[in-house]
């Protein structure tokens, strides 16, 4: 993880994790500031979150902005089996499993990889 203007990250708060557009890695924000980047995060005790309002202005005017996060603990500990899940904000208002497309809105676990530019979500099934 590569801090950002010299900021760190207090592992014992939660974050939020987003996929940035322009630098093709995540962006880590903790207390509404940008505090570091990285193509791999892991995070524990997750809750998806999709302003409505701003998902509403992106299909409006056809821009993405900052709308859909990842909140949670940052983690080392690696899961087992482990689920795709996507976000369009065009197809869906939430969060959803690849291949099923059920909505998700938290989870246990969750890894975050960026491979060539592209996100990749993978989450521990949830009960």
């Amino acid at each position: 993880m590569e801090s950002y203007k010299g900021r760190t990250v207090d592992t014992s708060k939660k974050v939020e994790v987003y996929f940035n557009l322009h630098k093709r890695v995540f962006s880590v924000r903790q207390n509404g500031l940008i505090v570091a980047h990285t193509d791999a995060i892991a995070l524990t005790d997750v809750v998806f979150n999709v302003s409505e309002p701003r998902r509403q202005e992106v299909l409006r005017t056809k821009r993405k902005n900052v709308h859909a996060t990842v909140r949670g603990y940052i983690s080392n500990v690696s899961s087992g089996i482990l689920y795709g899940v996507t976000y369009n904000p065009y197809k869906h208002s939430t969060f959803v499993f690849r291949g099923s497309k059920k909505p998700i809105y938290k989870c246990d676990y969750i890894d975050m990889v960026v491979t060539k530019k592209i996100p990749s979500i993978m989450v521990k099934k949830v009960a």
